[in-house]
């Protein structure tokens, strides 16, 4: 699946040049999106880390890349030497600019939108930085965002994880739903599921991630596996060295998950495992159902009976599974 044609020409339209990564550490917005995206056009860059102090000497005319977030010292840096940087670009992948959207944070979420993206808004006008976005939500929804001259993008996402994260079926059962701590609602919502299905397959393995409160509340269940939360990096590694049998990806309908891309579907396939996932249009851009995942309405007993489904029906799961790995995103030629 690609681009319409008119993102398609506002990919081709990207400014040439070396470009500066600046990032908060290793982290997927960069695997899945900025970096793949500079390297299909082979244009060269540099990582750099929040904590790094920019020098002009090695930054002079290229073009920064900010990844949802822009420090105060790299503002500062952008104030003195705007006009000896070739470009200027934010990259964001939720809804950062959207104060109805923060207000459904957690307060340490909102804390942190704010500071590092929300309150600098106008600044990135004023420095006329370029707009790059993740889904179709986010384009259409900041079409008119950019000053004239500026350039709104929509990039797909690309699977991080290379060939070898959907070279195998392995059927050990476990069943995994990594969410972060900002879709605790989903795992609310998910732990009746949960618990329908252990009482028909005892056998089976739930994993998911979070704090001590989430460990707590499922001591009930000794299937149910909870892990510390982990660097990007650490999940990577833990995906690709134990493949699991299913991966769960709901999303329940909240102003931050409109904005979500589908990049769980990449981890699934990296976990070995095969998809259900909600029916939305965050999913339904990769996802057809029962071809290369389960397509299921945010209904519990539905999940329930998706997950049992491909739990008795190894051939349902193999099928599923070896076309996920086929499907992984191309993206259309663009140089």
């Amino acid at each position: 699946m690609g681009v319409t044609d008119s993102r398609v020409d506002a990919v081709c339209n990207i400014k040439h040049g070396r470009y500066i990564v600046v990032e908060e550490g290793s982290n997927p917005s960069s695997d899945f999106f900025v970096k793949p995206l500079l390297t299909r056009l082979s244009f060269k860059f540099t990582c750099y880390q929040h904590s790094d102090t920019p020098n002009i000497a090695d930054i002079e005319n290229t073009i920064l890349v900010f990844v949802r977030y822009i420090p105060s010292t790299w503002r500062s840096f952008v104030d003195q030497y705007r006009h000896r940087l070739a470009g200027l670009v934010i990259f964001i992948d939720d809804d950062l600019f959207d104060g109805r959207v923060l207000a459904s944070l957690s307060w340490g979420y909102l804390s942190k939108w704010y500071r590092l993206a929300y309150r600098h808004q106008s600044w990135l006008k004023q420095q006329k930085a370029d707009l790059w976005v993740s889904t179709s939500y986010l384009f259409d929804k900041y079409c008119d965002w950019c000053a004239p001259g500026c350039q709104l993008t929509l990039i797909d996402p690309v699977s991080p994880y290379g060939e070898d994260g959907a070279d195998s079926f392995l059927s050990s059962p476990i069943i995994f739903y990594h969410g972060s701590p900002s879709h605790r609602a989903e795992i609310d919502w998910l732990l009746p599921v949960f618990e329908k299905v252990l009482h028909m397959h005892p056998q089976v393995t739930i994993e998911l991630i979070g704090d001590d409160t989430l460990r707590r509340r499922c001591l009930k269940f000794p299937q149910i596996r909870v892990l510390h939360p982990m660097s990007w990096l650490s999940y990577q590694r833990m995906l690709k060295e134990s493949k699991r049998l299913i991966g769960l990806a709901p999303l329940l309908d909240t102003k931050v998950n409109a904005a979500r891309a589908p990049t769980k579907y990449f981890d699934i396939s990296a976990a070995g495992a095969v998809g259900v996932y909600a029916n939305s249009h965050v999913y339904r851009q990769l996802v057809t159902h029962k071809v290369n995942g389960l397509l299921v309405e945010m209904d519990q007993e539905a999940w329930v009976e998706a997950i049992t489904s491909l739990i008795d029906d190894v051939q349902q799961r193999r099928a599923l599974f070896i076309e996920a790995g086929r499907r992984q995103l191309i993206l259309p030629d663009i140089v």
